[in-house]
């Protein structure tokens, strides 16, 4: 952890951008693994579709874009959500689903890496803020896993 906030607090945005991007492709591998992608030459060309993504984004999307784009991740977020509340049972199903089970990972892998570059080139607060996030992020994953130990009984979504 202290060479995750060292990197925040003292990297610049591009070098930042990059060690994201490496982090968020072994991610991209996991999420293709989900996605019932067993062969290693799928695995990867999912990876380089998401890297692909990542590059064209950091590469052709003005400010004003990544602004755009992330107030159309928030509304994609409110959409998944619903879905999974309303859809939680026919969600289960991997087969028949693998397009779209990509598709959602790519969003939200990218998705992820666009806000957390954008929120570190903030330019007075930016790294403090993006750290902020991650101390929030750990600290309420912790939690959760810490209060489901305590006092779960049972899942509260087993399906999902």
């Amino acid at each position: 952890m202290p060479f995750v906030v060292a990197a925040i607090l003292l990297l610049d945005n591009a070098l930042l951008a990059a060690i994201l991007a490496v982090v968020l492709l072994l991610g991209a591998a996991e999420m293709a693994h989900l996605a019932g992608l067993d062969r290693l030459p799928t695995v990867l060309a999912y990876v380089v579709a998401v890297a692909a993504s990542m590059w064209l984004v950091w590469v052709f999307a003005p400010a004003t874009w990544l602004a755009v784009l992330q107030q159309v991740l928030v509304g994609w977020w409110c959409l998944v959500t619903i879905l999974l509340v309303r859809l939680r049972h026919e969600l289960v199903r991997v087969e028949g689903r693998r397009p779209l089970i990509m598709l959602v990972g790519a969003v939200v892998l990218v998705g992820a890496w666009v806000s957390a570059v954008h929120l570190h080139a903030v330019a007075v607060h930016g790294p403090v803020l993006l750290l902020f996030l991650f101390v929030l992020i750990w600290t309420a994953d912790s939690g959760a896993y810490f209060a489901g130990r305590a006092f779960g009984r049972r899942k509260l979504s087993p399906l999902v």
